[in-house]
């Protein structure tokens, strides 16, 4: 796996999520609207049904996506749309993303906050 997946969402899924491509080769581009990742379960006291300690879970996995090197974690950015054109062949997908008021970004560097993947194999048969 070579493409690079959209992650929307830095919760505990979405950090598994982006683990679990990043390790099978695919560059991960994990968008939060927060400051930080975490979301919920990092402010949470214990889990149910074990009563585990929530940051205790989540903060290893934290670390483990900001030092990776297959994933770019993107904050304080919000998703506004997804637009999609479904051929018999391929599957057109595209996002935007805009850059966050509080970042200062280059012209030149937009382009990497609004991932474009186009012509992605798809098969009609998935059904089947």
């Amino acid at each position: 796996m070579s493409d690079t997946v959209l992650v929307l969402g830095g919760g505990i899924a979405g950090i598994q999520a982006s683990l679990d491509l990043a390790e099978a080769g695919a560059h991960v581009m994990l968008v939060e609207r927060e400051a930080t990742i975490g979301g919920v379960m990092a402010v949470l006291d214990k889990n149910f049904p074990t009563l585990d300690c929530s940051i205790c879970i989540e903060a290893p996995k934290m670390s483990e996506v900001d030092l990776h090197q297959n994933i770019e974690i993107i904050s304080m950015a919000d998703f506004l749309s997804i637009g999609a054109t479904l051929k018999l062949t391929s599957l057109n997908i595209s996002t935007n993303i805009p850059p966050s008021p509080n970042i200062t970004t280059e012209p030149k560097e937009l382009s990497r906050l609004t991932p474009s993947i186009t012509s992605v194999p798809f098969s009609i048969c998935l059904a089947m």
